[in-house]
């Protein structure tokens, strides 16, 4: 029924505000979720690749800004980039989280990095907010994957 669809239309627009409920499902549950609809609304193949370092996040304001982050880049890289596969990984190296979005689009230059860039600049400010580095590079030829958004935070965030 009508009523119905905007039920699950609302749902979908909450999701995007208040994405996770650390408590309740935990923040993979949340990211599997995320790459899911993003698959759906952006038709680009996600895959995630996550140690058990997302289920250690116990800080919610965290875990909604690197999931708003990761969101965020794959969105501009199936609109921006044009891509067509999309892989999100999520690891810990000693004091220090570090969430890379690769994909397979078109690339980017610096000139669109500064004109179309509202996207990066939206990720670079919740990076500064959150204590964290940001970088987008490209990728030699050799790799799978054109463009690659790195980010890093103090692993003490997560707490």
């Amino acid at each position: 029924s009508y009523i119905d669809l905007e039920i699950d239309s609302i749902r979908e627009l909450s999701h995007d505000i208040i994405p996770i409920d650390v408590e309740e499902e935990g923040v993979s549950h949340a990211f599997a979720l995320l790459l899911r609809r993003s698959q759906r609304i952006h038709n680009v193949k996600c895959t995630l690749e996550a140690s058990d370092v997302l289920d250690k996040i116990n800080n919610r304001e965290f875990s909604s800004s690197l999931y708003h982050i990761t969101q965020e880049a794959i969105k501009n890289a199936a609109i921006h980039g044009e891509a067509s596969r999309i892989l999100v990984t999520v690891d810990q190296q000693e004091d220090q989280l570090h969430l890379q979005i690769r994909d397979d689009g078109k690339g980017f230059s610096l000139e669109e990095t500064n004109n179309e860039g509202k996207g990066l600049r939206i990720i670079e400010h919740r990076v500064d907010l959150m204590g964290g580095t940001f970088s987008i590079e490209r990728l030699p030829d050799s790799e799978d994957f054109m463009t690659c958004v790195r980010c890093k935070f103090p692993a003490k965030s997560m707490k």
